[in-house]
């Protein structure tokens, strides 16, 4: 097959698409035109509903500590937020001797408020080292993806997400990508912020913060049964 028939059947399927949506088109725009005025207040009424039910779940969310980042005190803490009604929850394990910890309460700031469907949480894990050993957390920060109670994904440190010039947007994709967090939008063309493209690489004993475990394995649940 040479170029010119290539071409040919690429502009075949080409046209074939676009007669294919105009055909769609045209049967919307029809629809819409047979429509009666009880149709139109029908839409409205199911419009008017669907925006009342979408209030109302805010609201519920808002109560359970969504829209911003929470403070886990303790333990019981912990597992209150694992295993209540949030189906989403992203949690991050800092220590105070770690600076890095901040970089991810920036970003989580800037999202809570972005995705009310889930919970942004945040422990300090020199106050739950019974909960760092059983998780077997190795380096701080950690951040778990949590998604109905079970581990979706376990990031330790920086190094998965490119070193600590990340940027929000591939943050809130790769979230999305274990179901922390529901994301619409494509795959960041780079993982870095503006003007940074080289990984970043950090000295891992030196950022563990004084946590130390061993290998971990994710989608796990969450009990206290044994606490």
């Amino acid at each position: 097959m040479n170029d010119a028939q290539t071409m040919q059947i690429i502009e075949g399927m080409v046209m074939g698409q676009a007669k294919a949506q105009e055909e769609q088109l045209d049967q919307q725009l029809k629809q819409m035109e047979e429509m009666t005025e009880d149709d139109f207040d029908s839409l409205r009424e199911k419009r008017r509903l669907a925006l009342i039910k979408q209030h109302e779940q805010k609201q519920v969310w808002k109560n359970m500590g969504h829209g911003e980042v929470t403070e886990l005190r303790d333990q019981p803490d912990f597992f209150k937020a694992m295993n209540g009604k949030s189906e989403n929850v992203i949690v991050l394990f800092y220590t105070d001797t770690n600076d890095y910890g901040k970089l991810f309460d920036k970003v989580f700031r800037e999202l809570a408020p972005q995705h009310m469907e889930t919970r942004f949480c945040k422990i300090d894990a020199e106050k739950a080292p019974y909960l760092c050993k059983s998780l077997m957390l190795v380096l701080m920060p950690t951040v778990l993806f949590v998604n109905k109670g079970k581990v979706t994904k376990k990031i330790e440190g920086l190094d998965e997400l490119g070193g600590d010039r990340f940027s929000v947007d591939w943050f809130e994709w790769y979230a999305g990508q274990f179901k922390a967090l529901k994301c619409s939008k494509p795959k960041p063309e780079s993982p870095f912020v503006d003007g940074h493209e080289k990984f970043v690489n950090m000295d891992r004993q030196e950022k563990t913060g004084g946590i130390k475990g061993s290998a971990y394995h994710d989608d796990g649940e969450f009990s206290d049964e044994d606490w």
